[in-house]
């Protein structure tokens, strides 16, 4: 009777370990998709939690609340993409058409546009409304990183 407690123990433990490194496998399989997503791209409402919520586990989201009329979205987008171009891999662009994800724009509180999301571990940890420059772009993201780093 103790061999058979003793075989059902191990078999036990044996499963427990199975399911870890599967745990541990999988885990490990979504932290390289996320890793290699493009530094800058787009999302909807359908690829949002994957593409920023999850990526910010990994690296700094800025999201990029937008719409293809909007004259200052338009004139910020290339200063965005170089500001994230420069980091070279240490923040990620995600940007998203007000006019494509609603629910989004709903979920998030855009009032107004261009909006700027800077989300780390699934958090926004700063915001900001409207034209920014370059310069301007760079310390606003370098702060809220610092901000963050402190905590």
């Amino acid at each position: 009777m103790a061999l058979n407690d003793s075989s059902d123990e191990i078999s036990f433990i044996r499963k427990k370990k199975v399911e870890e490194m599967l745990k541990r496998l999988a885990l490990s399989q979504q932290k390289d998709k996320l890793s290699a997503m493009p530094i800058i791209d787009h999302a909807n409402s359908k690829n949002f939690s994957f593409k920023v919520i999850e990526r910010s586990t990994i690296l700094p989201v800025l999201v990029d609340f937008y719409a293809n009329w909007c004259m200052p979205c338009i004139m910020l987008s290339p200063i965005l993409e170089r500001v994230v171009r420069a980091e070279k891999g240490k923040i990620a662009l995600v940007k998203v058409n007000i006019d494509e994800s609603p629910s989004l724009t709903e979920t998030y509180n855009v009032m107004s546009i261009p909006a700027l999301k800077l989300f780390k571990d699934r958090k926004i940890i700063a915001e900001r409304i409207g034209f920014v420059s370059e310069q301007q772009l760079k310390y606003w993201i370098e702060k809220a990183l610092q901000k963050c780093r402190k905590q």
